[in-house]
């Protein structure tokens, strides 16, 4: 996470390769996740936030978040 930046909060914000490297999934399925017209939306995943006028980033502390509360696969 050296490639991290922080929003208006200071909270800590990574671009989407970043963010797909977290949670160990290809930039499509990030993609597919966050496009509410996508057949694998995913409304609990935390959505982008906009940096610039070509960029998005996440905020670290929500993608944990989420991580966090999901239910591990040995559960079911």
């Amino acid at each position: 996470m050296n490639n991290a930046v922080a929003d208006r909060n200071n909270r800590a914000v990574v671009r989407r390769k970043e963010a797909a490297k977290m949670i160990a999934v290809s930039l499509s399925t990030l993609r597919n996740w966050t496009t509410p017209g996508s057949r694998w939306f995913d409304s609990t995943f935390p959505q982008p936030i906009r940096l610039g006028a070509n960029s998005v980033g996440f905020v670290v502390e929500e993608i944990l978040a989420w991580l966090s509360s999901r239910k591990p696969a040995s559960q079911n």
